[in-house]
């Protein structure tokens, strides 16, 4: 620059340099779209090292301790983040010329809320069901069987998991361990009667348990008598509830029929009447003497026969015997000797 006082006089002045800084403008970025309460967070810079400036970070506006020059660190606070990039020489003014990034928010969502709940209104007894139900704040839901409903229904014992998945990604967990109380144990032996005997038996259940049910209710003592054969049906109820159910099979089993070949009709008190064992109601005994006479008869064998006919002994001797029994299905003949 010139100047000048008088008409064709001019003075020079001292030549002044102008250096202009020219600072790129740093961008602040994040590794994720969000977080999750816990998440470390990557916070970057665009601008690479250089020693003429320096990379100062902040967060909401108080400067963060350690980072600087840092193109990236971990952060695990929220707020408000920029990085100003600051030109390391002095203007003359005693100032700094710097660039400063547009503030990024950093925010880390809460996880979801989730507990599981056993919706159950009896007692948890071998073989049942029990609904398992997912109370949860919000999200999409993931149990450890595969399932995505709030409610599941589980037949097994064991350990079940349940996981919810906010909108934001942050997941929360919550486990149950299901058991199951065993069952009663039923062991009672299938048996037999002879119903031709009018035999009854007695059923016996294991002592010890809540309720006893024979036959759907006929008897709810532990006992059951039984006189035809069939099928029993006995269900069982313990202290906690449970209970077990049984079927005994009583079956149709007669000894053989045992006819003695000999009796002594003497009135002594011994041997005096023909004692058939094994005849039922259905039984049609016959006797003759040897030349084919008729001296006995009776249909069923409730009384034995004391050797008379119309009332009076007969002699001693051989006579023939003709049964049918068990309802016509079994013939029995042979002899019988009377003896005094």
């Amino acid at each position: 620059m010139e100047v000048s006082s008088c008409p064709g006089s001019w003075v020079s002045s001292k030549e002044v340099q102008v250096i202009f800084i020219n600072l790129s403008t740093p961008v602040v970025s994040f590794d994720k779209s969000s977080y999750c309460t816990g998440d470390p967070a990557v916070v970057s810079e665009n601008l690479q090292p250089d020693p003429s400036y320096t990379i100062n970070w902040y967060r909401n506006d108080i400067a963060v301790p350690g980072v600087t020059n840092f193109v990236s660190f971990t952060a695990d606070l929220a707020g408000n983040y920029k990085a100003v990039a600051v030109y390391n020489t002095q203007n003359s003014d005693g100032s700094f010329c710097q660039e400063i990034s547009a503030e990024k928010s950093l925010v880390f969502n809460p996880p979801p809320t989730v507990s599981i709940k056993q919706m159950v209104n009896t007692t948890l007894c071998a073989g049942q069901t029990v609904t398992l139900s997912a109370q949860h704040s919000e999200g999409t839901v993931q149990w450890s069987t595969g399932e995505t409903t709030d409610q599941v229904a589980v037949p097994q014992p064991g350990a079940y998991t349940v996981t919810v998945t906010s909108a934001a990604g942050c997941q929360a967990n919550a486990s149950i361990n299901v058991s199951f109380l065993p069952d009663p144990v039923l062991k009672l032996k299938d048996t037999s009667l002879c119903t031709y005997k009018n035999q009854t038996i007695t059923l016996t259940a294991p002592a010890g348990f809540s309720a006893y049910s024979w036959n759907n209710g006929a008897s709810t003592q532990n006992t059951f008598a039984v006189s035809q054969p069939g099928t029993v049906t006995l269900m069982v109820t313990d202290a906690n509830g449970c209970q077990a159910t049984q079927q005994i099979s009583v079956a149709e089993r007669c000894a053989s029929v045992y006819i003695p070949n000999t009796f002594t009709p003497n009135g002594d008190g011994v041997n005096d009447t023909w004692a058939i064992d094994g005849l039922d109601e259905t039984a049609i005994v016959k006797v003759f003497t040897r030349w084919g006479a008729e001296v006995y008869q009776s249909i069923g064998y409730g009384k034995p026969w004391n050797g008379q006919y119309n009332g009076k002994q007969l002699a001693p001797g051989v006579y023939y015997y003709l049964i049918t029994a068990k309802s016509n299905t079994q013939k029995l003949s042979g002899s019988i000797t009377i003896l005094y």
